[in-house]
């Protein structure tokens, strides 16, 4: 039995080109997080923008990914306690996330570039097209509770996929909130049903309903992480990249599986041709990238 149709239409034609997810709305090319990088990557023609969501000192969701201020802004705070209306600017250059001879000059986009977004001011930019995976970065029921409330309030419910890759507690508050959305897998879970694909297994214990398998693809960005870790932590990642290879050696197939469940595939973080490729021989649901502009021309060769 194929669960497909279940899904909202944006995910449902898997033979079409994979959709572009927009990392963070597309950090190599516009400021991460921000309105600006939003509409140049719903301009691009990106479906899906990958954002994340804090809280404020007072309270409001705001469209930012560090729980500190300092990388992005300069500013040595936690982002909750500072309200909404005197969080800093972003830093006018700004080096991208994974390459940081990309330097993002956030001036350049006028103030919607440099300036942290509330999650409302977010969704009123969004396209009526446009779908949002939305990251929940700290374990609040207030936060997610307030991010519902701002989707609702849009009637965005069935364009969303919520929840924390790596927190169970959030997912499940994510579901509890918003019953309508799409919810991440956990990587962990990721795992496990790898492992029972590659063994034949997944009927065993197949994926849940509504949920959406979202894995690094390990295809060479990872080096530009790996050089800035050391000891244990070096140690434990380059682990787990290569258990990930060793899990995800036929993704293609895998990707087929969890189609007969309808479970999307979102494979991260691909900024170049090679990754791509990777990902399209997969035959994935989408393809996460900080190069969104980039990315769809080369979908239209």
């Amino acid at each position: 039995m194929s669960f497909a149709n279940q899904l909202p239409g944006v995910w449902r034609n898997t033979a079409r080109a994979p959709l572009i997810v927009s990392h963070r709305a597309g950090g190599n090319e516009a400021p991460e997080n921000t309105i600006a990088a939003l509409r140049a990557a719903q301009k691009a023609g990106s479906q899906v923008m990958q954002m994340d969501v804090l809280l404020s000192e007072d309270g409001i969701p705001v469209v930012f990914h560090d729980k500190q201020l300092k990388r992005a802004t300069g500013v040595d705070k936690p982002i909750s306690s500072v309200p909404a209306a005197e969080l800093p600017f972003l830093r006018e250059r700004l080096p991208a996330l994974l390459d940081e001879k990309i330097v993002i000059n956030t001036r350049d986009f006028g103030a919607q570039g440099y300036t942290i977004p509330t999650l409302r001011q977010l969704l009123d930019e969004a396209g009526s097209d446009t779908h949002f995976f939305l990251e929940i970065w700290d374990d609040s029921t207030d936060l997610i509770e307030k991010t519902a409330k701002e989707i609702y309030d849009h009637g965005m419910q069935t364009r969303v996929v919520l929840g924390n890759p790596f927190s169970a507690s959030i997912r499940d508050k994510c579901r509890e909130a918003v019953p309508e959305a799409l919810t991440l897998l956990l990587v962990s879970e990721a795992n496990n049903l790898a492992l029972l694909h590659k063994l034949g297994l997944m009927w065993v214990s197949p994926p849940p309903q509504q949920t959406v398998f979202n894995i690094p693809l390990f295809t060479g960005w990872e080096r530009a992480f790996i050089s800035k870790l050391s000891g244990w932590q070096k140690l434990k990642f380059q682990a787990t990249v290569l258990m990930s290879k060793l899990l995800y050696s036929n993704l293609r197939s895998l990707t087929a599986a969890l189609a007969e469940y309808g479970v999307p595939v979102v494979v991260f973080i691909l900024n170049d041709k090679h990754g791509w490729e990777v990902g399209l021989k997969g035959r994935v649901a989408g393809l996460m990238t900080d190069c969104p502009a980039a990315l769809a021309a080369y979908l239209d060769q």
